[in-house]
């Protein structure tokens, strides 16, 4: 006989009658886990895999036993690359659908992650090495690519898809509540278009159409609009599996630094190489006044906590925002130096939004290292605290973020 146990989320508090909102005041508190990147290393020769990525999980699960001493996690956030189908060294690249999902039963097999999985909700989204190193759309034109891409997708679907809700139709971004804390989980791989060389802006979320906004883009801002509607002091979470700040030092196609220039370089993976899907996001914020939102995003293999700011007019600079990025549980070689970013735009030039107003960002903190991020949200001192842990659980960095 098997005996399972579940335990629902929070109820969130109800909307009051007299002002259509709902008071964060009556909220409960909010804890849980996120992190990025399980590279599963095989070892050389063998047919056996590295556990030191498993073991991330097993720190994890101590967080959810030892809920006595602290506010228990609700469920956890994997914010891409759970799988690399173009791993590194020896392995080659899969060319079909059964050879792919054996990648998902080794990954997904080992101990911990298993008794993760059983233990809490599990939110997860897709990034590059799902596909391929540096996917776009794009690619779809090449010989084999459509064949080898569905199998990708299919197997995706299969194994982390499912975890989530079905917001959005068959549509693998989507949105989730948990106690009223609202988060939208962004599709940044599957959609992306590079665009043709020489042409300042490609497309991260999808191509626009005739509304002036890709699909994805419109429903992000519906849901943006609706959580400042309804529920304006609370945190809102846009999740992204690729770095939406900081970002990196690296040259233009010219041949010179972004360092000093405004953070408009279209090379590299991030959001940074798609400028004016940032910056029509950015500028929506704050055209609408939309307070606390956090972008929660991991990849490139590091921590990071990024205070946002606006400048130029009394209502942006009213805006409180931050971006965190969790790092991976698991990355076998080098990790990225906080000298490889742009870290305090105030120094170098930000990014003109509107004609009176500019973002800026400064880098909080910074970590290069392996390990998870545990997020708590305080409703009645509307204070957000980040903790980063490495994968044994040593605790690296606490700070407590001031929200509006």
């Amino acid at each position: 006989m098997t005996e399972a146990r579940f335990k629902l989320f929070p109820s969130p508090p109800e909307i009051d009658d007299n002002s259509n909102k709902r008071p964060l005041a009556q909220a409960t508190e909010l804890t849980f886990l996120a992190g990025s990147n399980r590279y599963l290393l095989k070892t050389f020769l063998s047919s056996f895999f590295d556990d030191r990525g498993d073991k991330t999980f097993r720190s994890m699960l101590r967080h959810l036993e030892d809920s006595e001493n602290q506010s228990a996690p609700l469920f956890t956030l994997f914010l891409g690359n759970q799988v690399y189908l173009d791993a590194l060294g020896f392995n080659s690249k899969p060319t079909h659908l059964s050879e792919i999902s054996k990648i998902y039963r080794d990954a997904f097999g080992q101990k911990y992650i298993r008794k993760l999985m059983r233990s809490l909700p599990v939110y997860m989204i897709l990034n590059d090495h799902e596909v391929e190193n540096t996917w776009s759309r794009d690619r779809l034109k090449l010989p084999d690519k459509e064949l080898y891409y569905d199998g990708a997708i299919s197997a995706y679907r299969a194994y982390q898809w499912l975890h989530g809700p079905r917001t959005f139709d068959d549509n693998l971004y989507y949105s989730f509540e948990c106690g009223g804390y609202p988060f939208f989980v962004l599709d940044v791989r599957t959609q992306r278009f590079k665009g043709e060389p020489g042409t300042y802006d490609n497309h991260l979320l999808g191509q626009e159409l005739e509304s002036g906004s890709s699909k994805q883009f419109a429903a992000l801002l519906t849901w943006l609009e609706k959580q400042n509607r309804v529920q304006p002091d609370w945190p809102k979470f846009i999740v992204s599996p690729s770095v939406f700040l900081p970002d990196h030092n690296r040259p233009t196609t010219s041949g010179s630094s972004t360092r000093g220039t405004g953070l408009t370089t279209r090379e590299g993976d991030n959001w940074a190489a798609y400028p004016n899907t940032r910056k029509k996001l950015l500028r929506f914020i704050v055209e609408k006044g939309i307070q606390n939102v956090v972008f929660f995003t991991g990849s490139d293999n590091f921590s990071a906590v990024t205070e946002i700011s606006f400048s130029g007019n009394s209502k942006a600079e009213q805006l409180r925002s931050f971006a965190i990025n969790a790092s991976s549980f698991f990355w076998p070689y080098p990790h990225p130096s906080k000298r490889q970013f742009v870290q305090d735009t105030s120094k170098t030039g930000g990014i003109k939004l509107l004609n009176d107003v500019q973002m800026h960002y400064k880098i909080k903190s910074f970590i290069a290292d392996d390990g998870f991020a545990r997020i708590v949200f305080t409703p009645a001192k509307r204070v957000l605290r980040v903790e980063f842990f490495t994968r044994k659980r040593k605790k690296l960095k606490s700070m407590e973020l001031n929200l509006f």
